[in-house]
């Protein structure tokens, strides 16, 4: 019963939040127009550092999911960013992006598949706004044949000086941070 009112609750809070975003967009002329059920995942937090709650939402499209981030303005929120297919997308439950805030504040977006088949997934971009511009400024990836556990893959990047570890090794790659975008993760974990 407590299972089904939270469902019900997060549905109802969703469809609230999307509400909002879309009377926001309509007034800033800007946001594309999304519907309820089109939206994986919303999260809150200051981003632009102004004192008021940005939002991001992470939005289906075909295949994907896209990321759009709004900021909080004098009188509205306006969208900052619209990133199209930033990350893969499911149908089911653990194959289902996701947006988590970090303990510093940035946003991480996370796709998956950790229900199907027997290569499960786990990719984090932790996304900060410098400069006036969302980058990516961490990228984990996650890895595991659930057949031949032994040969799991762990890569965590610091992008702001290339520092990481791949499989517990301590590694340094030429990746930097990328705006969100004009993110790929091709040539980040060696």
């Amino acid at each position: 019963m407590f299972h089904r009112h939270m469902i019900g609750m997060h549905s109802k809070l969703r469809t609230l939040a999307v509400s909002c975003l879309i009377a926001a967009g309509a007034q800033a002329g800007e946001a594309p127009q999304i519907q309820p059920h089109q939206v994986l995942a919303v999260q809150h937090g200051d981003w632009n550092g102004d004192g008021s709650m940005d939002r991001a939402l992470l939005v289906e499209s075909a295949e994907d999911a896209d990321l759009l981030i709004y900021l909080s303005g004098p009188d509205e929120l306006a969208l900052a960013i619209h990133r199209p297919a930033l990350v893969w997308r499911g149908q089911m439950a653990g194959t289902l992006p996701e947006l988590e805030l970090a303990e510093n504040g940035a946003l991480r977006v996370i796709s998956q598949n950790a229900s199907i088949g027997r290569n499960r997934w786990r990719e984090v971009l932790t996304v900060l706004y410098r400069d006036e511009a969302f980058i990516v400024g961490g990228y984990t990836y996650e890895a595991v044949d659930t057949l031949q556990p032994d040969s799991a893959t762990h890569c965590d990047i610091n992008l702001f000086n290339g520092k990481g570890f791949v499989n517990g090794a301590p590694v340094r790659v030429s990746a930097r941070t990328r705006r969100v975008s004009q993110w790929s993760s091709d040539g980040i974990c060696p």
